[in-house]
């Protein structure tokens, strides 16, 4: 994440006068609405000489200089896994893209720390920052997703109970948004505290049937491939492993397609939910709680043929090898998590199934020949344990597994990562959209058993992309901001066909305001995107107007939009330019309204 602090050109940082003497107008615009341009960073201000009003009215921005950080969040754990809270700035070494760097910025632990033992740095003269109080110990926002179609309602039933314990007891329960999956994402408003919580989840729909046959896949899958394997041994000129050997390959190419096919789908709901994250400032930890994705699709299914066939063809553990390398979902994950950290959203997974059985115990399979070995349900376990560490890893968090009673460590984690280190370096010149490579270490003898724990990644995102992101944060979560003093309203629409309507919908700013800001020069840029309840969404529609294009004290405009004929949430953005003060505002349509 980015963060930017403005400054005069002219202003040396150790000038006099008190730090942060902007008007009220300006540093709620500054703060709040639109100059935190990587997601995740904090707003932070250096000292300089006060500004007037005057300052911004019609006078020349053009000398104002844009300080931007790049923020990176860490936990720094011992040999037994208990954090680390004495350490200070000199302790660690940040490099970016493999360069080491000046750690401008540093935030110690707070929350876990005795009063008299708050970790300092040592005074740096040259350091005249401050943070935005919005930004100092304050717990992260929680998104606690339960991904409903990955897991059986027994195991969901099984462990929510440790889940709000687990967020209680870690301090996180203040600031939670429960996001359940049964098709579509829903999304609660934000809930504050364990009771709030827990009402919440007991109220969730039951997972359908859709969990259940997907947990069962496994077992169907290897079922066929050993009816295809006996049959062939029953069958006089037929050759097991070898005239059989194509439909082996298939049965298991398959289930591996299918699997993809799961993951792909996964991957897809953790982004759009790390989107929606990211228009809730500060730190967010999306707590996943799943029965696990395919890291390497269907490769249980090829490693049971290598030991039905292992006796009957030499090649059977390099062919089917072969097969397993081309199932690969390392690089959608890897995305996943670079989406992610662009977003400053840490990710804690928990495999809600524990310790798994396996089949290699099932009675279904009564013949020991074609029984799966414990061997394979290892394989099984960790195959769909290793996409949750993966994308946990990459992201600063951690994965929870093989815990039947996992209220504890998950605590622990979630402690951890709501109250850890964070390390600020500057971001040179306007957003680029780049990706950072993000390396953290610990220097001398406190690296010693030490584990550092951090967000691989860093993108600079562009304007564009913040935008949208908070946007996204605005339909679903009913995020809303106005600095602008905007307003909308639906007028009244046309019928398209018999689901659709065309809708206006009118934005109103007042000219005061703008012209206040950046003078009669202001352009606004207006954007939408809208949302119904059976998962139609659309596309987001972007408008540029300038102040002096209407008479009068307000600025109007219009944008139309193609609406289903159903309840819909519509979210408006309004951002000025220049300052890049701005309005996120939600409007909310009953069936026919407009229409």
């Amino acid at each position: 994440m980015t963060e930017m602090t403005t400054a005069r050109a002219s202003s040396p940082v150790g000038s006099s006068g008190p730090a942060c003497p902007v008007s009220e107008s300006v540093a709620s615009f500054y703060y709040r609405f639109g100059v935190t341009l990587l997601i995740g960073l904090a707003v932070v201000c250096v000292s300089r000489p006060a500004w007037t009003q005057d300052d911004l009215s019609g006078g020349d921005l053009s000398d104002i200089v844009y300080v931007r950080l790049g923020l990176v969040d860490v936990v720094v754990t011992d040999g037994k896994g208990r954090a680390l809270r004495d350490l200070v700035g000199e302790d660690f070494e940040l490099r970016v893209d493999g360069r080491e760097v000046e750690i401008t910025h540093f935030e110690a632990p707070t929350l876990g720390a005795a009063p008299d033992a708050t970790p300092k740095t040592k005074p740096d003269p040259r350091d005249e920052t401050e943070v935005a109080p919005s930004q100092t110990g304050e717990l992260p926002t929680a998104f606690l997703y339960f991904d409903d179609l990955n897991t059986p309602p027994d195991l969901r039933a099984r462990v929510q109970g440790d889940l709000i314990d687990s967020l209680a007891e870690a301090g996180v329960d203040r600031r939670v948004v429960v996001v359940q999956r049964l098709g579509l994402l829903s999304f609660s408003q934000r809930l504050e505290g364990a009771d709030q919580v827990r009402a919440h989840v007991e109220s969730l729909a039951t997972p359908n049937a859709r969990s259940l046959i997907t947990s069962r896949a496994r077992e169907r899958a290897t079922t066929q491939l050993a009816r295809s394997h006996e049959d062939c041994l029953m069958q006089a000129g037929c050759e097991p492993c070898q005239t059989n050997w194509r439909e082996l390959l298939d049965t298991a190419s398959q289930y591996a397609t299918d699997e993809q096919s799961r993951t792909a789908d996964a991957v897809s709901a953790l982004a759009e939910i790390a989107a929606v994250a990211a228009g809730v400032e500060g730190q967010k930890i999306l707590l996943w709680v799943s029965a696990g994705i395919s890291h390497r699709p269907g490769i249980e299914a090829f490693d049971y043929i290598g030991d039905l066939c292992e006796s009957f063809r030499d090649d059977a553990r390099s062919a089917v090898m072969r097969e397993i390398l081309l199932y690969d979902e390392t690089p959608r994950l890897e995305r996943l998590a670079t989406h992610a950290n662009a977003r400053r959203v840490t990710i804690v997974a928990l495999d809600a199934a524990g310790l798994r059985a396996g089949l290699s115990s099932s009675v279904s399979f009564a013949s020991v020949a074609v029984r799966p070995t414990m061997n394979n349900d290892t394989v099984f376990a960790a195959n769909l344990q290793s996409a949750l560490g993966l994308v946990a890893r990459e992201t600063g968090g951690s994965a929870i597994t093989n815990a039947n009673q996992p209220r504890e460590a998950l605590a622990g984690t979630l402690a951890q990562v709501a109250d850890g280190y964070v390390l600020g370096f500057s971001l040179d010149g306007p957003p680029s959209g780049r990706e950072h490579l993000i390396t953290v270490r610990l220097r001398g003898n406190r690296a010693r058993n030490a584990q550092v724990r951090y967000r691989r990644s860093l993108q600079d995102n562009v304007v564009e992309q913040t935008l949208l992101d908070r946007l996204a944060a605005t339909l679903y979560l009913g995020e809303e901001e106005n600095g602008l003093g905007a307003s909308v309203s639906a007028g009244e629409g046309t019928r398209i066909g018999r689901r659709f309507r065309e809708v206006p919908i009118e934005v109103t700013v007042p000219k005061e305001m703008l012209s206040n800001l950046a003078g009669e020069s202001a352009r606004v840029r207006v954007w939408l995107t809208a949302t119904s309840e059976s998962g139609w969404r659309s596309k987001t529609r972007q408008e540029i107007f300038d102040l002096g294009e209407e008479p009068g004290e307000l600025l109007r405009v219009t944008v139309r939009m193609e609406l289903p004929d159903q309840p819909v949430r519509v979210a408006v953005g309004i951002r000025e330019e220049a300052t890049g003060a701005t309005s996120r505002l939600l409007l909310e349509l009953p069936p026919g309204e407009g229409g």
